[in-house]
């Protein structure tokens, strides 16, 4: 059976299956689909080799400043006087999917949607390219995301999910529990496309 035949929500289920439960569960499921055995396989193999940092997204730059110069923009309390600890760091991602668009029921369980895979994917490439660095200890999340571009109204609360489990997976900061994460705002802003993070060190008192 060719894989154009085989629905999107089904090619992403066997992706899920093979990615969180293992190869055999994938094989399983192939066979009930009937589909090749390897079929999640090769599509995880696909997945992760398809995009490179210049086919992501673009995105406008705010304050007049060139693109190139739009890398991690890093306040550093005393970067001048020779103190690498860092204070302050601004990054820009794509914007996120809703909370309520993360993940999806299926038959073998409960998995991240496709949109949430691919804005992940997408995202990390961006943290990649940018570097921000690492803060550790206590922090402050500012989170400002691009309007939305419908009439639709949206809670621009659901969309702090996302960026935060991710800054934590790639070690930007330690956790988002209430020891570390001390407080985040979101908002709205007509400046950016995409959103744009930052994050700030704070004194415990």
């Amino acid at each position: 059976m060719g894989r154009s035949i085989l629905p999107e929500d089904k090619k992403h289920e066997l992706l899920q299956v093979y990615l969180h439960l293992g190869i055999e569960a994938s094989r399983t499921l192939c066979r009930e689909y009937g589909v090749s055995e390897n079929y999640a396989a090769k599509r995880a193999s696909e997945r992760d080799g398809h995009k490179s940092p210049q086919s992501l997204f673009r995105r406008k730059c705010s304050h007049n400043q060139p693109c190139q110069s739009r890398r991690s923009s890093l306040e550093m309390g005393g970067r001048a006087r020779g103190n690498l600890a860092m204070s302050a760091i601004t990054f820009t991602l794509p914007t996120p999917p809703s909370v309520n668009n993360l993940y999806v029921n299926s038959s073998r369980g409960r998995f991240r949607s496709q949109k949430y895979d691919e804005w992940i994917h997408e995202a990390g490439w961006e943290i990649k390219r940018q570097h921000p660095p690492r803060i550790k200890g206590p922090v402050k999340l500012s989170f400002e995301f691009e309007e939305p571009k419908t009439k639709r109204p949206a809670d621009v609360s659901n969309l702090i999910k996302a960026p935060e489990d991710l800054i934590v997976k790639h070690g930007i900061i330690e956790a988002d529990h209430n020891g570390i994460v001390r407080q985040v705002s979101a908002a709205w802003c007509a400046e950016i496309e995409g959103m744009r993070v930052t994050i700030e060190a704070v004194e415990l008192a």
